[in-house]
C-alpha cells in the first residue's frame, strides 16, 4: 500500500520519477548539479539518513552511500561509501573513483577552489575585512556565497558590511596571497582593518 501511494504520488509530480522498488524502499532519480555546471544523475532514497539528514545514493550494485555535499578539486559531488571511504562519479565513464576524506571545514591548504574577498562597510566603503575562503561566489555564484549569512552581513561593525570577490585561485595560493596582503595594509596603515583579529 505505501508503494502504491508512492508510485501513484510519482506519476502526479513530474519532478519525482519513482524508479524502482527494492525491500520497501522507493527509489527516485535525482540530478545534483556541482559548482562547475556538471550534472550527475543518481538512485536516492526518499528518506534521508539520520545521522547527518543527507540524502542516500544507491549504486549500480545496489551498495549504499552517502551524499556529502562536497566537492573535488574538479567539482565533483564526493559520496560517502557504508565502509567509510569516499569515492567520486567519473563524469565520463560513470564509474566510481575512490577519493580522500573531503575537507571538513577547507582549512587545509591544498589545491581546493577558493577565493580572496574583502568586507566594505556599506555606507563609506572602506574596509573592514580582508580574508579567503572555499565558500564564496566562485564556488556558489555571484552574490550566492556561503562565507555569511545575510543577516551576519547586515549586523556587522556600524553601518553592516558588503561582501565583494577580489580574485580566485587555489585554497593554498590565496592564502599566502591573503597573508601577504594584510601585512602590506598593516605596513601602510599602522593597523590591520577592524575586523581583522591579529591579521587573521
Amino acid at each position: 500500500k505505501v508503494a502504491g501511494r508512492a508510485i501513484k504520488s510519482g506519476i502526479k509530480n513530474s519532478t519525482k520519477t519513482v524508479a524502482k522498488t527494492t525491500k520497501g524502499n522507493i527509489f527516485k532519480k535525482e540530478t545534483i548539479q556541482a559548482p562547475s555546471g556538471k550534472t550527475y544523475n543518481f538512485n536516492a532514497t526518499n528518506k534521508p539518513t539520520k545521522s547527518n539528514n543527507r540524502k542516500v545514493v544507491v549504486g549500480p550494485n545496489g551498495g549504499k552511500g552517502t551524499y556529502t555535499g562536497k566537492y573535488d578539486k574538479n567539482n565533483n559531488p564526493i559520496i560517502q561509501r557504508e565502509s567509510g571511504s569516499y569515492y567520486i562519479k567519473d563524469p565520463k565513464t560513470g564509474k566510481q573513483q575512490t577519493v580522500k576524506s573531503p575537507n571538513e571545514h577547507g582549512n587545509t591548504l591544498g589545491n581546493q577552489p577558493a577565493e580572496r574577498y574583502k568586507l566594505l562597510d556599506r555606507k563609506t566603503e572602506k574596509p573592514l575585512k580582508l580574508g579567503e575562503t572555499t565558500h564564496g561566489e566562485s564556488r556558489y555564484g555571484p552574490g550566492k556565497q556561503k562565507r555569511y549569512t545575510k543577516k551576519e552581513l547586515r549586523n556587522m561593525h556600524e553601518n553592516g558590511a558588503k561582501y565583494k570577490q577580489v580574485e580566485t585561485g587555489t585554497k593554498k595560493s590565496m592564502y599566502k596571497k591573503q597573508n601577504k596582503v594584510l601585512k602590506r595594509y598593516k605596513d601602510r596603515y599602522g593597523k590591520y582593518p577592524p575586523l581583522n583579529q591579529n591579521g587573521r
